[in-house]
């Protein structure tokens, strides 16, 4: 593919809003433009320095008699992101940066209290909202964030109070760290997937750029029943297809047995 200067572009914070957070219960997007749903908190204006995410491995080599290199593994991943809260005054800022628990609004002054403990940090759904050149979305989620570090506060004339954080993004159990979505340019058409799941848990829809194919999500569950696999129609004849193309709106059916 030859140099294409309109894939250039820099991360502007949404307008909405740049870093939003919910608890792990909470529907986590899969895709770049669904709305959020009313668990998020945004957490408001973040420093002009952004938000970095810093990708660190560590990784072992066998060597052969000789010297050469036969074998590498992966033996740790660290996956941070970095950002600096501004709205010190933001009660949903407070309880991200020092838990849910120990801050409270007096009902009757209206006073915030912050208690600074030394606990676990609580774990959290993070969602960072980008656009990209040309108003193209994109969003990362952190489907399992903490923070686990937070640098020093200065209070002075000049400068506004920011928590400046580390947010460590916990892997899942299939080993990603957190997912980026990028909306697609102008002209394609997507086509939204749907899981009919007979009365067992809820399974997201999922936005699928036509042509494309679907992800098979987690198994659902049904009090009394065994989960039996997905199908391509409600009579549970043929199984799903992973690999097919979607190129229109589709529904997924999924089987139980008892």
């Amino acid at each position: 593919m030859a140099n294409t200067a309109t894939n250039v572009s820099t991360g502007k914070p949404k307008v909405t809003g740049g870093v939003w957070v919910a608890p792990r219960t909470a529907t986590i997007p899969t895709d770049a433009v669904s709305a959020l749903s009313a668990d998020y908190k945004c957490l408001g204006y973040v420093s002009e320095d952004g938000v970095t995410n810093d990708n660190q491995f560590d990784t072992s080599e066998i060597k052969a008699w000789g010297g050469n290199i036969i074998f590498r593994s992966v033996d740790k991943m660290d996956d941070t992101f970095k950002f600096a809260l501004i709205e010190t005054e933001n009660i949903d800022v407070l309880k991200t940066v020092y838990g849910n628990a120990n801050v409270s609004v007096d009902g009757v002054s209206g006073e915030t209290h912050v208690a600074v403990k030394s606990e676990d940090p609580q774990e959290l759904i993070y969602v960072i909202e980008l656009v990209l050149r040309g108003g193209i979305a994109r969003r990362i989620v952190i489907t399992d964030g903490a923070i686990t570090a937070r640098d020093t506060i200065t209070y002075n004339d000049t400068d506004a109070i920011a928590y400046n954080v580390t947010v460590t993004s916990y892997p899942d159990g299939n080993g990603v760290s957190h997912h980026e979505y990028t909306e697609a340019s102008a002209g394609t058409n997507y086509e939204i997937v749907t899981f009919d799941v007979d009365g067992g848990s809820a399974i997201p829809s999922q936005i699928v750029v036509s042509g494309g194919t679907a992800t098979r999500p987690v198994n659902p569950t049904k009090d009394g029943y065994t989960f039996g696999g997905w199908y391509a129609e409600d009579t549970l004849t043929t199984a799903f297809d992973w690999y097919a193309p979607i190129t229109t709106d589709t529904t997924v059916y999924a089987k139980w047995t008892s």
